[in-house]
């Protein structure tokens, strides 16, 4: 059932693809599990990497359907290397929210 629902649902976003054309690339992270057994993961995240030009594809050996968010992998470290400007937003963040006034 899940993967009809998916199947359809994959149909009608590839049929409005074309909607999408005038944005400008941008860097995609996309994280599988190699053992999903809920969802075809790594044959959706192949297609998906075929959609976006700057993808970088991470399969999570072992790993199920939610155990990429476990111990198996280190998302934080996935987000920090495949988006290094977020370092930049969150040192920015703390260091003009640990600002202290005195009077």
């Amino acid at each position: 059932r899940i993967e009809e629902w998916l199947d359809r649902g994959s149909l009608v976003m590839e049929s409005r693809l074309d909607e999408f054309s005038d944005i400008p690339s941008f860097p995609v992270l996309i994280v599988a599990g190699e053992k999903d057994l809920c969802l075809p993961s790594i044959d959706e995240a192949r297609r998906l990497g075929g959609i976006f030009s700057d993808r970088h594809l991470c399969v999570v050996e072992g790993a199920g359907h939610g155990s990429t968010c476990g111990s198996r992998v280190d998302l934080a470290a996935l987000l920090r290397n495949r988006f290094p400007e977020l370092l930049q937003l969150t040192t920015t963040t703390t260091s003009s929210s640990s600002t202290t006034t005195t009077t």
